[in-house]
């Protein structure tokens, strides 16, 4: 498919997260996101953790599990939110590490993968965190292997975004 080794993923997705948590660090969580814009960076920073946390939860039970079973309490201090945000990384990292990459676990897309989590979870976190830095106004720049893969599984998506909307509270 020519996906980047999944060493390159886990460490894009601890990248990707520690530049998007220094973005938003001192930030105002009440700024809007322009990329975003319904959303807050509040809302985007839940976004982020929130949706590692639950990719996290069905790797761990290898089965579709509702958004409303994974809520966490998103920490309102700077630098305990940026834990949360770093530590959400690690624990989704370290549970394809321990699944396996080529594990078969549920998803909505045509990849049952793990692998496919990892993947799909890297990209979403690294689009936001060039949101967040656009919204606080810093420069944002993408690594240019994580750019072409990105626009690649950016169009595998189109393929199954009909169906994903089928899931209910998924």
């Amino acid at each position: 498919m020519g996906w980047l080794g999944d060493d390159r993923y886990y460490a894009a997705l601890e990248a990707e997260t520690a530049g998007f948590a220094e973005a938003v660090h001192d930030a105002d969580p009440a700024r809007p996101v322009p990329t975003c814009p319904a959303w807050t960076l509040a809302q985007l920073t839940e976004h982020v953790g929130q949706a590692q946390r639950w990719v996290t939860v069905v790797l761990e039970r290898r089965a579709p599990v509702p958004n409303a079973q994974v809520r966490v309490r998103m920490p309102q201090d700077p630098d305990e939110r940026s834990a949360w945000l770093v530590a959400g990384a690690r624990r989704l990292g370290q549970a394809v590490r321990e699944v396996g990459p080529q594990t078969e676990v549920w998803s909505w897309s045509q990849d049952h993968t793990a692998g496919f989590w990892l993947r799909r979870t890297t990209h979403d976190t690294l689009v936001h965190r060039v949101d967040a830095e656009l919204a606080v106004g810093r420069e944002a720049a993408v690594d240019p292997d994580l750019a072409a893969d990105g626009v690649a599984d950016l169009l595998a998506m189109f393929a199954v975004l009909p169906r994903v909307d089928d899931f209910p509270e998924l």
